[in-house]
């Protein structure tokens, strides 16, 4: 067999990128070829944007005709949206990361089926490219834990850093052909089409289990791009509460303004009203009960993001409220988070504690696990935004904390 030259990465969104970001650094005598989705209009949202990471990174971009005549190479499809025929390559050997745990949930919707069916567990597979949808022999596979905090939202991003994993762990095997793949089970094998839900006629049924509106309300709690509303309000979280339902289904019992109490089929449920702006606004104003009383309500926020990629942890580091810094990390939030643009909390912290000359937030970060070396989406570290006399005491701080 010839041996591999190229890699072929298929694509769009946060996993192609951060895959080939591994390859620049790890695998730089390789060629790298890029074919965007037809849906990527080369501008960064809430995920990078693959076509805007070559442009600007010199990363080279192709068509997937001019692919199908690479023969010493490897083709990885991350999130393509387009049915990949084999019998058109010449290449080694064609993959593709799928967002389940196959056999199971094979086609669309992976983000959102296994928590409307109400799983315990869903995963990402690597999985060799053949004739069907996604029925290739698994190469690689790795479970995912769905809490009980956990929307589609919060499963996309773990599919995403499991899938950057997958990829890494195996990316040797595969360019050697030296990788074992197990023929799919038929036994719990499931299929989904893209009409299997219409996302233009969402809507928040009462007339269920309170089971099944519970995993209703997580299975569409996307906020990039939708929540489900009841009576003119966004829902992002449920609680079943112990109170069989009397009344009939969809009954608002008690309203107030961050809940309703409704009945449903059996059990009463709380629909807990949207309220990330007023947790970013009391995360920055340092209003700790406030903080306290939103996130005991709704957990999930913890993790949730605005359109600028703004967290509770971000807002209140970048306001110097080290009180509220704490408790979020105390309850699980990310010391590393990043916003839009890769800004860290590390980052957002240093501007804080430069303009006060007061470095407690940025020693106690540190000592949490927060990275100065990570770069944000433009190439820089936080020791490259340091530039005056204070920053030069900031990096003394980080200088000290690393001997640590």
């Amino acid at each position: 067999m010839s041996k591999v030259s190229t890699i072929i990465i298929a694509g769009k969104n946060e996993l192609p990128v951060q895959v080939i970001e591994y390859l620049l650094v790890e695998y730089a005598k390789l060629n790298i070829k890029v074919i965007p989705a037809q849906s990527d209009d080369g501008k960064h949202s809430w995920q990078r944007s693959l076509k805007k990471f070559c442009k600007d990174n010199k990363v080279e971009m192709i068509t997937l005709d001019e692919s199908f005549l690479l023969s010493n190479s490897i083709f990885l499809s991350l999130e393509f949206d387009k049915i990949i025929a084999p019998e058109k390559f010449s290449c080694v050997g064609l993959f593709n990361i799928h967002f389940s745990y196959l056999p199971m949930y094979k086609g669309m919707y992976t983000s959102a089926l296994p928590l409307l069916h109400g799983q315990s567990y869903s995963g990402v597979s690597l999985h060799s490219i053949d004739s069907g949808i996604d029925t290739g022999d698994i190469i690689d596979q790795r479970k995912i834990c769905i809490n009980n905090i956990m929307n589609a939202r919060l499963l996309y991003l773990n599919y995403v850093d499991v899938g950057v994993e997958l990829v890494k762990n195996n990316l040797e095997s595969l360019i050697n052909n030296s990788y074992v793949a197990e023929r799919q089970n038929y036994e719990g094998s499931t299929y989904f089409s893209k009409s299997s839900i219409d996302y233009s006629k969402l809507s928040l049924d009462l007339n269920r289990t309170a089971w099944q509106v519970y995993n209703n309300v997580r299975a569409f709690s996307f906020r990039c791009y939708q929540l489900l509303k009841f009576k003119g309000k966004s829902i992002s979280f449920c609680k079943i509460l112990n109170s069989k339902s009397e009344c009939r289904p969809g009954v608002v019992l008690e309203e107030a303004e961050s809940f309703l109490k409704v009945s449903t089929v059996d059990y009463d449920v709380m629909l807990i009203v949207d309220e990330l702006d007023l947790l970013l606004k009391e995360a920055a104003s340092g209003n700790l009960p406030s903080v306290i009383r939103i996130l005991e309500l709704n957990p999930s926020l913890l993790f949730e993001k605005n359109e600028k990629g703004w967290g509770a942890i971000i807002v209140a580091a970048y306001n110097g409220q080290l009180e509220t810094v704490s408790y979020l990390v105390d309850i699980g939030a990310n010391v590393n988070d990043q916003n839009v643009n890769g800004t860290t909390v590390l980052m957002y912290a240093k501007n804080y504690c430069v303009e006060q000359g007061d470095f407690d937030l940025m020693v106690y970060l540190i000592s949490e696990g927060a990275k100065a070396d990570i770069a944000d989406y433009s190439g820089k570290t936080i020791h490259d935004y340091m530039d005056g006399s204070n920053d030069i005491l900031a990096r003394v701080f980080l200088t000290k904390s690393k001997d640590k």
